[in-house]
């Protein structure tokens, strides 16, 4: 039994669950304790089946998907490499909740597996649709909504109910690298057994799905109700900014939202907007107090996952490394020495041949130099992009976290500057 991998035929599951009937699968369900995977975990499966199941209503429809906010994709392996299992887990789920009609939703990034979907499909008498996209949430109406995991789950639970055993998917991604291969692995193991690391491993902070710790994560064990989420592990090593790693992620939020809850499209905006001011030597002493409380109303005000996890990597960044964010403002400085805009670059006088291939590359128009002169850095305008310092044939122009020495003032002519 996995969740990557069956080992049964197709519709064995469905057909055990039919044997047992709805009351007793319920039950079963129930017994084990079977949660939803992603970041509804709060949710047990049978308690979304078994209200409807006991009521007059039924669900309009069961519907298979990833959360919104998982924009790694992952988590797709597991409804590519075990399409059927998928499918048979919403056929279930269907049976046992009494909805007439299954809707798998992919994102964009996965309608390549339209056709193994179709195919899962005609082992199932069961009026079923693809979309492509986001589950709009606000259209939904009373139908369940079951991430890709829980569905293959269910179907491993009905294969064989005497072994079947709680397990998850996950994937290393160190920060810059592709995504390593999704791995299974059963419950009650360590972060760090699960990434295949240890604490001499130069690792600075541990980004399990949207929430960012500190190496005192290694010892954290996943189960059920740990928040794995979108199952990516993501490794930062001592050279990454913290403050700038928070911005780029509320600013994937900002990309990501479909923008009709004011909360979530309002909050990331502004999340983003003071995170970008941190790191770009602007950030208000203010700023720290109103992520926080901007994030938590993030939280509580949104109606899917891209909301209720939105401001998860900014509220977890200051609480593990607020000393480090708060360095950008306090002291203006970055502790990682990765932020440029707290960085000085300037043009060596006694170094510069007066060239002129720094004065081709500077977007900004920020060096003033002619041939045979010494160039100098408009250091207002400069944003520190540092393409001027890869095409310096003489290495002349410096960046540098510390003062900057004593340079000309005007044009002056190489080898003639006089430091007194």
């Amino acid at each position: 039994m996995s969740i990557l991998k069956r080992n049964y035929p197709p519709a064995t599951a469905l057909i055990n669950a039919k044997k047992l009937g709805k009351n007793k699968a319920i039950e079963l369900v129930k017994a084990i304790g079977l949660r939803e995977y992603g970041v509804y975990n709060n949710r047990f499966v049978a308690d979304e089946w078994g209200d409807f199941e006991s009521g007059s209503q039924k669900p309009e429809k069961i519907l298979g998907a990833l959360n919104n906010s998982d924009t790694e994709y992952m988590l797709l392996e597991v409804i590519r490499e075990n399409t059927s299992a998928v499918i048979e887990g919403l056929a279930i789920a269907a049976y046992l909740s009494g909805a007439n009609a299954v809707e798998v939703v992919l994102p964009y990034e996965g309608k390549d597996l339209t056709e193994k979907v179709c195919e899962a499909f005609k082992d199932f008498d069961l009026a079923f649709s693809i979309s492509y996209g986001m589950v709009n949430v606000r259209a939904v109406g009373n139908s369940i909504i079951h991430h890709f995991e829980t569905s293959a789950a269910i179907t491993a639970l009905f294969e064989d109910s005497c072994s079947y055993m709680k397990t998850a998917v996950a994937a290393v991604k160190k920060y810059g690298d592709t995504i390593d291969k999704a791995v299974e692995f059963p419950y009650g193991k360590t972060i760090a057994e699960i990434a295949g690391i240890d604490e001499n491993a130069g690792i600075k902070a541990i980004a399990v799905g949207s929430t960012l710790y500190g190496v005192s994560a290694f010892s954290l064990v996943v189960d059920e109700v740990f928040p794995l989420e979108n199952g990516v592990i993501t490794l930062y090593d001592s050279k990454c900014c913290i403050a700038d790693q928070a911005e780029k992620a509320a600013l994937e939020v900002r990309k990501t939202g479909c923008g009709k809850c004011t909360f979530c499209r309002e909050g990331a905006i502004q999340i983003h907007t003071m995170f970008k001011n941190i790191t770009g030597a602007k950030g208000k002493a203010t700023d720290i107090g109103m992520i926080k409380e901007i994030g938590e109303a993030m939280r509580f005000s949104s109606l899917c996952s891209i909301g209720l996890t939105g401001a998860n990597f900014a509220l977890s960044s200051l609480q593990s490394f607020g000393d480090e964010v708060e360095a950008h403002i306090r002291r203006k400085k970055c502790p990682a020495e990765s932020c440029s805009a707290f960085m000085n670059v300037y043009i060596a006088p006694s170094i510069c041949d007066g060239c002129g291939d720094c004065l081709d590359v500077c977007e900004a128009d920020c060096i003033e130099g002619k041939p045979g002169f010494i160039h100098m850095i408009d250091e207002f305008d400069c944003t520190k992009c540092g393409k001027c310092i890869e095409v310096c044939r003489q290495k002349a122009i410096i960046k540098t976290k510390g003062r900057i020495p004593k340079l000309p003032e005007r044009l002056t002519r190489v080898g003639k500057f006089n430091k007194r």
